[in-house]
């Protein structure tokens, strides 16, 4: 029973830390936009409207 129950929140917190990390960072990326995200953001815009074009 104690294995069981030590299992479950270990794996459960490894699993959630690095997905928490770079989730929450993308989300901050694209949902604040910082002053460094705009530039990125355009850059992608450009390569997906060069994509549709091309």
């Amino acid at each position: 029973l104690k294995d069981s129950s030590k299992d479950a929140p270990q794996q459960n917190t490894e699993v959630d830390e690095p997905w928490d990390e770079p989730s929450q960072e993308e989300e901050t990326l694209y949902s604040t936009s910082p002053p460094r995200t705009p530039r990125q953001i355009k850059r992608m815009s450009n390569k997906h409207q060069r994509n549709s074009q091309g």
